[in-house]
């Protein structure tokens, strides 16, 4: 069916100036999100995560209510059974006028060897504010460093800086032992950190040969079930 949910908080004054938005990790199904009584945006899915820049209907000083309507009424949509509802975390951010994206980071590792593996990143940076800013971007995981990136943005705009580094003799992912790197991303202005997040990635090679998947170079047989309508 159809449901509700409202939550009333308030928003200090030393928030003025700063970027607010709503990052919902999953709404089942057709959601609608509104702050202060306006509409902030729908999302006809219902497993995918989304997010709403919510400064402008934010009232600054005062009480504020989002609210956010769910409507998972017309069946069937799916074949599994799939629930109703906001059924993952949803996160309030603060972040000042220049930010990284809300999914900032695109990592790859295309060069492995038993004693480096080549990380490559694509950060992507927002500038919503009102004046040029100068950026730079750091890179760090388990002690590896990538030479620091800048990137001049102007406002209103965004824009997306590539980088690399070398990790040292890297425990590689696999089914049997997924493991998985932290990768540190801070963003700078005038030499001082103005956001930074975590990003989880996993080394490994993957390759589709004549004769089925490989992982890591060892050849990995796939399960699947096939259905014909």
């Amino acid at each position: 069916g159809g449901g509700w949910y409202r939550k009333s908080f308030l928003v200090p004054a030393s928030m003025v100036g700063k970027r607010l938005s709503l990052y919902f990790e999953g709404v089942y199904m057709n959601s609608e999100v509104f702050v202060n009584g306006q509409s902030v945006g729908k999302r006809p899915y219902g497993y995918s995560s989304f997010a709403y820049d919510i400064t402008p209907y934010i009232k600054v000083g005062e009480q504020n209510v989002i609210a956010v309507r769910v409507d998972n009424s017309k069946q069937r949509n799916c074949r599994w059974y799939t629930g109703a509802g906001i059924y993952r975390h949803v996160w309030l951010e603060k972040t000042g006028p220049v930010h990284l994206a809300q999914w900032p980071t695109y990592i790859t590792t295309p060069e492995i060897t038993q004693d480096y593996a080549v990380v490559k990143v694509q950060t992507t940076v927002t500038n919503t504010g009102n004046s040029e800013a100068e950026i730079t971007v750091l890179q760090k995981v388990n002690g590896a460093q990538a030479v620091p990136a800048t990137i001049t943005l102007e406002p209103g705009t965004s824009g997306t800086v590539e980088q690399e580094l070398r990790l040292p003799y890297p425990q590689l992912w696999s089914c049997e032992s997924p493991h998985l790197y932290s990768m540190h991303t801070s963003m700078l202005v005038d030499g001082k950190v103005v956001d930074s997040k975590e990003s989880s990635f996993g080394v490994r090679s993957i390759a589709w040969k004549k004769d089925g998947f490989y992982l890591n170079g060892e050849k990995v047989r796939l399960k699947g079930v096939c259905e014909h309508h």
